[in-house]
């Protein structure tokens, strides 16, 4: 009997790595867009334009101080983490394809677990997701989607 439930679970389990791998490879392609976005975004910061219409750089201005919102939107994420726009594109390609347990959406995006927690409370509280019960489990979904 025991060899027949191992067969049982190692086969389930399979299955359900084959459903998965796509959404690997879509959160991969999510991931490499979202940093070229981001690499574009600052391409433009780096260019300031002068008084009198001139495009220079920074290195070019010294004299000018960085306002505010120069000095936020040129930093960059540690390295090894995701830019937050990527983990919460990521997260809903997943659940584009079904509810998820956060373990499974760790699996699926390889982002660690409270890293999803917090981008799942976000986007609870701006009602894009829903949190939701799968077979006695806490899963998450699309809002006005059934989980």
């Amino acid at each position: 009997m025991a060899p027949d439930l191992l067969s049982t679970i190692r086969r389930e389990i399979d299955e359900r790595l084959n459903e998965l791998r796509p959404l690997l490879a879509e959160q991969e392609r999510l991931l490499v867009a979202a940093e070229a976005l981001l690499e574009t975004h600052q391409g433009e910061d780096d260019a300031e334009e002068t008084a009198n219409g001139d495009r220079t750089t920074r290195e070019e201005a010294p004299d000018r101080k960085p306002t505010r919102s120069s000095r936020r939107s040129t930093a960059k994420p540690k390295p090894g983490r995701a830019a937050r726009g990527a983990a919460r594109e990521a997260i809903l390609g997943a659940l584009e394809h079904g509810s998820h347990t956060v373990g499974e959406l760790v699996v699926v995006t390889a982002m660690s677990g409270p890293n999803i927690n917090g981008n799942l409370r976000r986007l609870e509280a701006e009602g894009v997701v829903v949190k939701a019960e799968r077979e006695g489990k806490a899963a998450w979904a699309l809002a006005g989607v059934a989980a």
